[in-house]
């Protein structure tokens, strides 16, 4: 892999953390677009934010997000307070969305990296 694709990956990605323990939960991946506005999500897997998995019954109230600081070569921890709202429950449909402000993310990562959507095929 490139450096520049290492990078990109690094910083489009966020480490899940249990806000008690510390243990890391899961993963996700940030997701920026100009229509978005003042807003970004990160996009994870549903059962991350329960504290009984796949079970789906036990919410977590928040976690700690890392994210990766590019210039400083650390993670930075933003708590965040979870939205039952923006996550799933069912097993079949395991997405959750993490609702931040774009400020809050400029101030750790410096700039936002946007990854293109396919809307459709082009042939």
């Amino acid at each position: 892999m490139t450096d520049y694709f290492d990078k990109l990956i690094t910083t489009s990605t966020v480490r899940l953390q249990n806000s008690e323990d510390l243990s890391f939960i899961g993963t996700g991946v940030i997701f920026y677009n100009v229509n978005l506005k003042d807003k970004v999500y990160v996009l994870t897997a549903s059962h991350c934010l329960f504290i009984d998995n796949d079970e789906f019954c036990d919410i977590r109230k928040e976690v700690n997000v890392n994210f990766y600081n590019p210039f400083l070569l650390r993670y930075e921890t933003v708590k965040y307070i979870i939205n039952p709202d923006f996550l799933s429950t069912e097993i079949t449909k395991d997405v959750a969305v993490l609702v931040f402000d774009k400020s809050i993310i400029e101030n750790i990562l410096k700039f936002i990296p946007v990854i293109p959507v396919i809307n459709e095929r082009h042939s």
